[in-house]
């Protein structure tokens, strides 16, 4: 796997046990959008994330590497940390930049039970890597509420 940030902090390692992660298992928790502002909003399956981005560009994202040609399965658990987290996605991109898959995770769809998005890729694809991408997606006028929050990461699956 590999990381790309432009900030520091948006992308956060907690072992298990530690001062902010009491559970059993180490997690990676975003802080804040992966996108350079929280008012920008996930474009839909099929676009390019950064034509989508109304508002900043892409400051964050994981990687997780696929062999091109090889059929394969990316599944990624996550929880949002926020109880005032109405707006989020996470969503996987192709190595070219598109969305394959969104998923809300705001409070009322991934909250401390969690939820997962997966993408299947076909025999024959071009990608090189799946990008994990999160957007806060609060709206244009910033409403209050719609600006807190992360997700963490419990876990990521890739079978090829």
């Amino acid at each position: 796997m590999s990381f790309y940030s432009t900030k520091a902090s948006v992308l956060r390692y907690r072992p298990a046990g530690s001062a902010n992660n009491a559970t059993t298992t180490s997690i990676w928790n975003t802080n804040g959008s992966f996108f350079t502002s929280d008012a920008t909003t996930m474009g839909a399956v099929g676009s390019l994330v950064t034509a989508g981005a109304t508002v900043g560009t892409v400051r964050t994202y994981m990687a997780i590497p696929v062999t091109a040609g090889t059929a394969f399965t990316v599944t990624v658990a996550y929880k949002q940390t926020s109880s005032t987290a109405t707006l989020g996605k996470v969503a996987l991109l192709g190595s070219d930049d598109m969305v394959l898959v969104a998923k809300e995770a705001g409070i009322s769809t991934a909250a401390a039970t969690g939820d997962t998005i997966t993408y299947s890729g076909v025999a024959g694809h071009a990608y090189t890597s799946v990008k994990l991408f999160y957007g806060r997606e609060n709206d244009i006028s910033g409403t209050a509420g719609k600006a807190s929050g992360g997700i963490n990461i419990t876990e990521i699956v890739r079978v090829q």
